[in-house]
């Protein structure tokens, strides 16, 4: 009888599990719905200036390096530039914004972690702010730099707290290149 006493207990799950698990389920529905709702903005036809980002890479750069060196046009947004570069001009839209989809997805779970080194309420609430943003949500679907720049500036806030917290070199160094592919994102 004792043993049947003792299985029975250590198979309920510690009472933070259970708590945070309807959190869990919440953040993940808002991370799936805010992902749906970014993939659904990217099926469509490329806008002009994404298509104007095409034609500078066609007619000023034969290597990665010239998007650095040759194009120096406002429209220039180097790592979407190298990601666009990289597909090809025959690429699907899709495609083309696969770099910016997967920034802005990735913003929305930044902002779970942000909000989380407060509690889980304001994590998930965090994540419906940057989940549902229109202006989010237009940066995320549209292959510019912008949704980069935005997810970089997150993990930089998220890096540069843990590093107040523990100052360590290695969170330093992320830090720092955070901030620099935030700039490379879009100057």
């Amino acid at each position: 009888m004792n043993t049947k006493r003792r299985d029975s207990i250590q198979s309920v799950p510690p009472a933070s599990a259970v708590r945070r698990q309807p959190w869990s389920i919440a953040a993940a529905v808002v991370l799936l719905l805010a992902g749906a709702i970014r993939f659904g903005g990217a099926v469509n036809d490329l806008w002009l200036d994404e298509i104007w980002s095409l034609q500078l890479l066609a007619d000023h750069a034969t290597s990665p390096l010239d998007v650095f060196t040759k194009i120096h046009h406002d429209n220039n947004h180097y790592l979407n530039s190298l990601w666009l570069q990289l597909t090809g001009p025959a690429a699907s839209p899709v495609l083309c914004r696969l770099l910016s989809l997967a920034a802005g997805i990735g913003t929305v779970a930044l902002a779970a972690l942000i909000g989380r080194r407060r509690d889980t309420a304001t994590a998930v609430l965090a994540m419906l702010l940057v989940g549902f943003s229109y202006v989010l949500v237009l940066y995320s679907s549209e292959a510019r730099g912008y949704a980069g720049a935005v997810f970089f500036a997150f993990l930089s806030f998220l890096l540069l707290d843990r590093y107040l917290d523990r100052r360590r070199w290695q969170t330093a160094v992320a830090y720092s290149l955070s901030a620099v592919l935030g700039l490379l994102s879009h100057l």
